[in-house]
């Protein structure tokens, strides 16, 4: 299922920050770090900072969206 939603110019950046993605998404610092920690969403660090891949936010939204039609 294709999303519907607008994008942003970071939307087409490979990795995105932290911040980004909490926005992205509308969730906190805790959600977003659970969702890290449980492998559902994938990152990388680069020196200090860590970096989400946009895939996997995307391939998230495309679950959570599946699950909920298939309820």
């Amino acid at each position: 299922m294709k999303r519907k939603y607008q994008e942003s110019p970071a939307s087409h950046a490979v990795l995105v920050s932290p911040k980004h993605t909490r926005e992205k998404l509308g969730i906190g610092n805790t959600k977003l770090y659970e969702l890290i920690g449980d492998g559902t969403l994938k990152s990388v660090k680069i020196d200090r900072s860590r970096r989400i891949f946009n895939s996997s936010i995307d391939a998230y939204v495309d679950r959570l969206v599946d699950e909920q039609q298939a309820a």
